[in-house]
This record gives C-alpha cells, sequence and structure tokens, in this order.
C-alpha cells in the first residue's frame, strides 16, 4: 500500500514540473538564446584569440668525445633531456630569437607603446609563452609558443629551433676544437716521450753491450741445444738399458745365455762353451755305460774338464750381469752430468736475459708504444685537417 502510494506522488510531482516548463518555455527558450548570443559576442569581439605553434625536435647527446669513443645515443637520459630543456628557454637561445624577431619593436607597436619593451621583459613575457617538454620516454622534445598573432607563434617556434640548433653544432665544434688543440699540444709532447724511449734503448745497448751478449746468448743457446739433443739421447739409453737389465737379471742361467748370445762375439764365445760342455757329458756317459768305472781317470779327467766348462759358462753370466749393472750406472752417470750441464746453461741464460736483455726489450717496447700513440695523435690531425677541407 506504502509503495502503490509512493509511486503516485512521484508521477504527481513530474507532471508537475512538466506543467511548469510547459507553461515557460517561452521564457527559457528566451534565456537559452540570450546566453549563446552573449557568448558569442564575447568571444568574437571581447577576447583576444590566441594561437599555438609546434615543433618536435629529437635530441641526443653527441656521439663524439675527445677521446673519440662512441656512446650509445639512443638511450634515454631524463637528466640530459631536463638539461637541454632548461638550455632551450635559457637566455643563450631566447635573446637570439628576441633580436631576429625583433620582438621588443613589434610587442611595443601592438600595445601602442611609445617605446621599445625591454629586452629583460621581453624574455620573461617569452620565457611564459613557450612549453618546452620532453615526450615520456623518449629523445624527442616539443616546443610551443602561444601567440595572439598565429605568424610570430610559427616564427618564434622556428627561431628557437633554428637557434637551438645553432647552439648544439657550436658546442660541438667547440668540444671537438678543444680536443684536437689538446691532440696539437701533446703532439709535441709526446715526440719528446719517444725521442726519450730511444735514447733509452740506445744507452742500454751501449753500456750493457747488447750486441756482444746476444751473440754470446746466440752461442749459449746453441751450447744448450747440443746438450739438450744428448740428454733426450742419454736419457733414451738409459731407459732401454734400466728395461734390458730388469727383463734379464731375473732369467734362469740357460735362458740367460740364449739371451746374451744374440752378441755376435759373446755368442760365438757361449756356443764353443755349450759345444765343449756337451762333448764332455756325452763322453763321460759313453764311457760310463762301456763299463768304466766312474772312478777311472780317464772318467775323472772328463769330469774335472766338465766342471772346467761349466765354471766358465758361470763365469760368463756372471760378468754379463755384473757388466750390465755397471753398464747401466754409467748410461745414469751420462745422464746426470747432461742435466747438470743443461741446467748451467738454462741458468747462465736466464740470468744474461733477465739482467741485460730483458731491460732492453722493455726498452724496446716502450719505444714501440710511444711510436703508436704519435702515431694515432698525427692521424686525429690529419683527420681534422680532411674535416675542414
Amino acid at each position: 500500500m506504502s509503495e502503490e502510494s509512493s509511486q503516485s506522488s512521484i508521477s504527481i510531482h513530474f507532471l508537475d514540473y512538466w506543467r511548469v516548463i510547459r507553461n515557460r518555455f517561452p521564457i527559457i527558450l528566451t534565456v537559452l538564446m540570450l546566453a549563446v548570443i552573449t557568448a558569442y559576442v564575447v568571444t568574437v569581439y571581447f577576447i583576444t584569440p590566441m594561437y599555438q605553434s609546434e615543433a618536435r625536435i629529437k635530441v641526443a647527446k653527441e656521439n663524439r668525445d675527445e677521446s673519440y669513443f662512441e656512446v650509445n645515443a639512443n638511450i634515454f637520459d631524463p637528466i640530459f633531456h631536463e638539461a637541454e630543456i632548461q638550455t632551450i628557454k635559457s637566455e643563450k637561445i631566447l635573446m637570439p630569437v628576441i633580436r631576429r624577431l625583433n620582438l621588443p619593436s613589434k610587442w611595443a607597436d601592438r600595445t601602442n607603446s611609445e617605446s621599445e619593451i625591454p629586452e629583460d621583459v621581453v624574455i620573461d613575457i617569452l620565457r611564459r609563452s613557450l612549453d618546452v617538454s620532453e615526450e615520456s620516454g623518449s629523445n624527442v622534445i616539443k616546443i610551443r609558443s602561444y601567440s595572439q598573432d598565429p605568424n610570430e607563434a610559427k616564427d618564434v617556434v622556428e627561431a628557437v629551433v633554428q637557434e637551438y640548433k645553432k647552439f648544439r653544432d657550436q658546442t660541438a665544434q667547440n668540444k671537438e676544437q678543444r680536443a684536437f688543440d689538446a691532440v696539437d699540444g701533446k703532439i709535441e709532447e709526446q715526440k719528446i716521450k719517444l725521442k726519450a724511449a730511444t735514447d733509452e734503448v740506445e744507452k742500454i745497448r751501449t753500456d750493457e753491450k747488447i750486441d756482444l751478449i746476444n751473440r754470446q746468448m746466440s752461442m749459449l743457446e746453441l751450447e744448450w741445444d747440443r746438450i739438450s739433443n744428448k740428454l733426450d739421447e742419454a736419457e733414451q739409453n738409459y731407459q732401454a738399458r734400466k728395461i734390458q737389465m730388469d727383463m734379464l737379471l731375473p732369467l734362469p742361467p740357460q735362458e740367460f745365455l740364449d739371451a746374451i748370445s744374440a752378441n755376435q762375439e759373446l755368442g760365438q764365445h757361449i756356443a764353443e762353451l755349450r759345444t765343449r760342455q756337451l762333448q764332455l757329458q756325452a763322453g763321460i756317459e759313453q764311457l760310463i755305460s762301456g763299463g768304466v768305472a766312474s772312478e777311472h781317470p780317464r772318467v775323472q779327467a772328463l769330469v774335472a774338464e766338465l766342471e772346467k766348462v761349466e765354471e766358465q759358462l758361470l763365469n760368463v753370466i756372471k760378468g754379463n750381469k755384473k757388466a750390465l749393472e755397471i753398464q747401466l750406472e754409467v748410461a745414469k752417470g751420462n745422464v746426470e752430468r747432461l742435466r747438470k750441464d743443461s741446467d748451467r746453461l738454462t741458468e747462465e741464460i736466464r740470468l744474461q736475459y733477465s739482467e741485460k736483455i730483458k731491460p732492453f726489450e722493455q726498452a724496446e717496447l716502450r719505444v714501440v708504444q710511444e711510436r703508436e700513440k704519435l702515431q694515432l695523435m698525427e692521424l686525429r690531425q690529419l683527420q681534422r685537417g680532411v674535416e675542414k677541407v
């Protein structure tokens, strides 16, 4: 019941409003027309129109410095861009614009002033009429100019851009000029350094008798090469004899005799002894098998001779084993002697190099470095001349 009465009350109120609007429509229309006409008249005849001109310029750091190293000019640097914005709004940019466009005289005529407006006032007004800002996160700077005169707004923007470009070009040129001037001033200094380094080389060459030392070192190096080759051969001989002895010494007597029989002279002697041994053994067996007693003088004589031959074979084995040991010791001693000679020559060469040759080579290296620096400076000087042409 209450909801129905509320809806009925809203409907009654709306109808009341509608009746009022309908009855007062001529008055409302008249007021609206007067407001529109008043706004038009004020806008056209009383408010001075303002015109805007805009320019967008891409600004980046110089890609050359005094050291001629390249930098990435596409990286956004907010500090650099804020500094450039302040530069654009500074007196060194705006004052040439004011004089170039003759703004004090123009603005005095516009305000019907009897004398020109002072430049400090003009620059303050011009700075307020300029809006210089950066596009977020980019290398683009926007320059907007506001003026009652559309041509003046355009001229101001163009003049600001041109003066800023001129300022940047002049700054880069001055920076490059300072770099080249610094190079010019250092060329003579570098020549002095090069001469000092060259004189130092010649002084060391004379005082230390480098040419004589080089000949001595050449002889030492040749001797070292000879000793090193002999040392290699001696070590190979020692290793071969050691392996031979390690293989022969553990062998049984007969196998040892077979192994050393490879020596032609020694093998012939061993073969004769072993042949005589076999003959004696066969003779003894033949006599005993023929019924001769072992105590018979003939048998005893053959046995005595056999023992003598076997003793000779044992002496051959002992002698050759001893010879192998002696030969190994001789080979080892030869290796040690040659190694000492090699170490001695190595130390002599090292001392000659570290005390005499190394300082000389370091001095020569300094000459090369100083000469390369001078050549680089002269190349930059030549580049400057080419760029000027």
